[in-house]
This record gives C-alpha cells, sequence and structure tokens, in this order.
C-alpha cells in the first residue's frame, strides 16, 4: 500500500479513533509503517496542518449536543488536555465559545417537565 493509501485507510481512522490520547507523530509513523518525515508530509499534503484539531473539535461538539459532561471533562475527553485549550481552538473553528454552543445547539440538563413555561 503506498504512502497516501495507508494515510487514508490506517492513519487518519486510528487518529479519530484515539483524539483524547497524546497524538505522537513517532508513534503514528511507526503504526504507519513509514517514517516521520514522509508521515508529516503526506499528512499535510492530503488533510492539512490543522486536520487533527478540526478532528477534535466536532468530538467536543458532539459531546456538547449529546452529554451534560462539563466543558473540562469533554476538553480531556477530545484530546485538548484543558478547558483553555479546548476554548482556544473551538472559538477559532466555530466561531463561538463551548459553553455557548452548547446553549444554542445542545444538551439541555432540565428535563423536559422542568423546563420554563412547560
Amino acid at each position: 500500500m503506498n504512502s497516501y493509501a495507508c494515510l487514508g485507510r490506517v492513519v487518519l481512522p486510528g487518529i479519530e479513533k484515539t483524539l483524547y490520547k497524546d497524538l505522537s507523530l513517532s508513534v503514528i509513523a511507526r503504526q504507519a509503517a513509514m517514517s516521520t518525515r514522509t508521515l508529516s508530509r503526506r499528512f499535510v499534503e492530503r488533510v492539512g496542518a490543522h486536520w487533527v484539531a478540526a478532528a477534535r473539535v466536532r468530538h467536543a461538539q458532539q459531546l456538547l449536543e449529546t452529554t451534560g459532561l462539563s466543558v473540562e471533562e469533554i476538553a480531556m475527553q477530545s484530546g485538548f488536555g484543558s478547558a483553555s485549550v479546548l476554548r482556544e481552538h473551538f472559538t477559532g473553528i466555530v466561531g463561538t465559545p463551548p459553553v455557548s454552543y452548547r446553549q444554542s445547539f445542545g444538551f439541555d440538563q432540565q428535563p423536559l417537565c422542568h423546563r420554563r413555561g412547560r
């Protein structure tokens, strides 16, 4: 399998499954049987330099929409390490902070019978 095919079939799906982990270039390159230099070049050529951050933000969006987890917990589960790093990337990519996103599009922790006006 050439390095581009390996990237699409092995590397990207593997990264998406482990977004919450520290993604070391050397570990990923070893798993893909490529040098770190080749992996880095192919990755940027194929998906862009900010793909991992964008994938982590997509995962955070899903958690904000479907769970009552705190922003700190979502940051950890999405691989950002802290709420402040999540907020920085999330706001840069989505255009709104995570808390505002949740208020607009996400999970409402109150049961239907306890919401105002119902």
